[in-house]
């Protein structure tokens, strides 16, 4: 009876979470726009909502289950994600043993003022990235050094 009762409740907080999750992106996204594919939506393994480039906006920072991190950075305040290129965090070790990325951490760990941002990994390395964000505009890719 008592791991009937565990993996409802497992199952009951996995629901909520999910639906708690589509609630806050349909708060942050503008209805109708097309920041983030619903395919893109159910890859995610765990999304913040925080100011990441310390414009003053907030930006939606995803870990999808490939391993990489996804910023998708806020075009100014209207929430109107509908043209915005995420930029890509890779995987760590981008191989298939590689222990994946599942949650990813938004906040001034250095106290210089500026976002920085740390990828929380499955059985590896957490791996940091002081701020501010800094990245390649042709291949969307981080440049920031990995600490």
């Amino acid at each position: 009876m008592t791991v009937t009762l565990t993996l409802t409740l497992t199952l009951t907080l996995t629901l909520t979470l999910t639906l708690i999750l589509a609630l806050a992106l349909r708060k942050v996204f503008k209805p109708g726009s097309l920041g983030l594919s619903t395919a893109e939506v159910f890859l995610t393994t765990a999304t913040k909502v925080a100011d990441a480039d310390g414009d003053g906006f907030n930006d939606v920072i995803a870990t999808l289950v490939d391993g990489t991190t996804k910023v998708y950075l806020n075009p100014g305040g209207s929430n109107d994600f509908s043209t915005v290129t995420p930029i890509e965090i890779e995987a760590p070790d981008p191989d298939a043993s590689s222990p994946a990325t599942i949650d990813v951490v938004v906040a001034d760990i250095n106290d210089d003022g500026e976002p920085d941002i740390v990828t929380v990994n499955d059985g590896g390395e957490n791996v940091l990235y002081l701020g501010p964000l800094t990245f390649d505009s042709g291949s969307m890719q981080v440049t920031n050094p990995k600490t």
